[in-house]
């Protein structure tokens, strides 16, 4: 007990004279605190998910509401000197990094994101594909400021940075901000956003390997399954295109010497003949056999591919007005899309 109160009585006297030293100690303290406090695996769930279940991730679109939150994320991190793992300011005295340079980190983030302006403002909503650079590029310069030595003539503490728990630490308060508000994207381990799909077409095309012993369709089929997981409406597009090309290119591989003969033998593999999914003649039953009159160039085929084309094109229109999901959601709704 006394060798405790003289340790107490000794440690308060040193603190007397080294005051600095002190605020150094606490605020090292708390930093080791909240690193321990975030590295465990807490649930991040509120009441109503655990109630009610996840909010579904349907919106292709960041809102204001998200972007005050991102905004937010971006402006704590630049405060307390995260994204100074990049982006250092320097002591004055030449002691090493302290901090974030605001002003660098501006520069940079204009340059490598020029559709921007700085400073960035929680009341002008960017496109979403820009926020998704904007937060590709923090996850990019973050990294979790541990303090060193305190300077106590600028009051401010030498720093440096551990990327691993930076990083993980800002995805997860993205990710979480995008899970609450249904938006359909989200940070990866490395930083890169990404799309979320619908849970049965993640499964069916997300490690989906080909191999067709035709190369050139295997080519085909992998280049719209990687399209259509990407973020960009331009790409999915382009990915649809591609799988009807792969189609195409099924019939040339059927055995038989023209066109009829070998849709015939493709369509044996999904539809047995003489069956209803066979039978042209029932006018609420998908009519394959029609595809016969396709040989003209005019058939079924070709207008169920020219009427794709055309879907893509009026949604990608509706896109730039900011209606690209609104139609989207009302095909879905009318059963244009089956």
């Amino acid at each position: 007990m006394r060798l405790t109160a003289a340790v107490q009585m000794l440690r308060y006297r040193y603190t007397q004279n080294h005051p600095g030293q002190l605020h150094h100690e606490v605020v090292e303290k708390r930093c080791l605190r909240n690193r321990s406090f975030r590295g465990t695996d807490l649930n991040t769930s509120y009441y109503t998910d655990r109630e009610y279940g996840a909010r579904p991730a349907i919106s292709e679109t960041v809102d204001a509401r998200v972007w005050g939150g991102l905004h937010a994320l971006i402006e704590m991190r630049i405060g307390n000197g995260a994204f100074g793992f990049r982006f250092a300011e320097q002591c004055p005295d030449g002691n090493g990094p302290c901090g974030c340079d605001r002003r660098t980190f501006a520069q940079f983030l204009q340059a490598e994101v020029p559709w921007v302006e700085w400073p960035l403002r929680r009341d002008e909503l960017p496109e979403t594909p820009v926020v998704l650079d904007v937060l590709e590029f923090c996850a990019k310069a973050v990294g979790e400021p541990i303090p060193g030595s305190y300077h106590s003539y600028y009051g401010h503490h030498h720093m440096k940075w551990e990327r691993a728990t930076g990083l993980a630490s800002f995805v997860a308060d993205v990710n979480l901000l995008f899970q609450r508000n249904g938006i359909a994207f989200k940070l990866d381990a490395d930083g890169h956003a990404q799309r979320i799909l619908p849970q049965p077409v993640a499964q069916a095309l997300g490690w989906q390997m080909f191999d067709t012993a035709d190369a050139e369709l295997d080519r085909l089929l992998e280049y719209a399954r990687s399209h259509f997981l990407s973020s960009k409406f331009d790409d999915r597009r382009d990915a649809t295109e591609k799988l009807w090309d792969a189609f195409e290119r099924m019939k040339t591989l059927e055995p038989g010497l023209d066109k009829r003969v070998q849709a015939d033998a493709l369509l044996d593999h999904a539809a047995v003949p003489r069956t209803r999914m066979r039978d042209a003649d029932r006018p609420r039953q998908i009519h394959l056999v029609a595809r016969r009159e396709d040989r003209a160039g005019q058939g079924p085929w070709f207008l169920f591919r020219q009427h794709l084309l055309e879907v893509g094109r009026k949604v990608q229109a509706g896109a730039h007005h900011g209606m690209g999901r609104e139609m989207h959601d009302h095909r879905l709704s009318s059963g244009e899309f089956g």
